[in-house]
């Protein structure tokens, strides 16, 4: 049967209404398939949730869910837009699900007229046939190899080299804004997670998790837990350094909690030990899924790796370990900034997990699309 199979493709390639095969590069990096926006200098450029698609609104306003209070003090609906895009071919919902995420957080004016992002998100995710996803990913390998020559894409992984170099007003933008509405919408939303800013005064995060439930979107509970909410208080006396958290609650039984606390000890211990060890295994999408790990353990794991290695001079031999590069930007090194791709203020937050989770995909869809990097 497989020596047909060149005929058989030959003679598709006949078809009057067929399209010709997708010019696209062969190399799949982590910047392809984790995609941040940078900011623009002005709002319109970056693409709202009420923007009608193929399968209805990106994220309509009736699922948008105020009754847990804003995404951050003082936003609204109105003030969300996507900031980034992330591709898996089998996430582990359902086992294996072919899904896009898009991340949403409001953008707002900042006290000197600029555009900075408010400290909260919804992350929306979109289930759609695993040929149509790779498709998704070709037609953007295509706009790659059509717009990105000789733009670098460097070992870091942050906001997408393409989108800076030639801005959101350019053809790359325009091109990938047509896709996002080509292969997203309402009708396709599973799941989406929302991570809130709320009380001000002593810093405060709620977590929260929505299904899909026929042609309802219903708050479930969060993965490993009996909740369907979880909320995290901390403190820091400058975002550039660590500070801690001061509450989790419910109660959260987990070694990582002891490496972050705000009364955490000046000398290493076993508990921090075992914390940081803990961090470690949860950054490593190898071992631990979104399905195996509630919201606060997965945030707050990067901030534990960081105290860990720059506080009690903890190492480790067995982190994640990939041929592709797993550096990432992250500007702010608070405990308290649980951002694990997004923006907080107009600071890059990617985190450890998110770049290691970048490679592991990267390399599915290498072998999907039957190249090798």
């Amino acid at each position: 049967m497989r020596c047909c199979l060149p005929a058989l493709v030959w003679l598709a390639g006949c078809g009057d209404n067929l399209e010709p095969p997708l010019d696209y590069d062969r190399v799949v990096e982590g910047a392809d398939v984790s995609i941040l926006y940078p900011l623009p200098e002005t709002i319109d450029l970056l693409i709202q949730p009420d923007e009608q698609a193929a399968f209805g609104q990106l994220f309509p306003e009736p699922w948008f869910p105020t009754a847990i209070g804003p995404v951050d003090i003082g936003t609204s609906y109105r003030d969300m837009r996507l900031i980034a895009l992330r591709f898996d071919p089998c996430s582990a919902r359902k086992t294996c699900s072919p899904e896009v995420r898009a991340i949403f957080q409001p953008v707002v004016l900042g006290p000197g007229g600029e555009l900075t992002v408010a400290d909260g998100a919804i992350h929306v995710f979109y289930g759609m046939p695993q040929a149509e996803l790779v498709l998704f990913l070709k037609q953007i390998l295509a706009l790659k190899k059509a717009h990105g020559e000789g733009i670098a894409y460097g070992s870091k992984l942050g906001p997408h080299p393409i989108l800076v170099a030639t801005g959101l007003d350019g053809d790359f933008a325009r091109e990938l804004h047509a896709l996002v509405l080509e292969h997203l919408g309402e009708t396709r939303i599973e799941r989406f997670t929302e991570f809130n800013h709320q009380i001000a005064v002593r810093d405060r995060w709620d977590f929260y998790l929505f299904e899909r439930v026929d042609a309802d979107l219903v708050r479930q509970p969060i993965a490993t837990t009996a909740t369907d909410e979880q909320q995290v208080t901390g403190t820091h006396t400058d975002p550039l350094y660590a500070g801690g958290i001061a509450v989790v609650a419910p109660p959260l039984d987990s070694p990582v909690v002891a490496v972050v606390d705000e009364n955490r000890p000046p000398d290493v211990t076993d508990a921090i030990r075992t914390g940081f060890a803990r961090a470690i295994e949860l950054q490593d999408p190898t071992k631990q899924t979104s399905e195996s790990i509630d919201c606060v353990s997965c945030h707050l794991a990067e901030g534990a790796r960081r105290v860990g290695a720059a506080e009690y001079g903890l190492t480790t031999t067995s982190a994640f370990q990939s041929d592709r590069s797993l550096e990432y930007q992250r500007d702010l090194g608070a405990v308290t900034n649980l951002h694990m791709f997004a923006y907080v203020g107009r600071y890059v937050s990617v985190t450890q997990r998110v770049a290691n989770e970048s490679a592991v995909t990267a390399e599915a869809f290498q072998q999907l699309l039957g190249t090798s990097q």
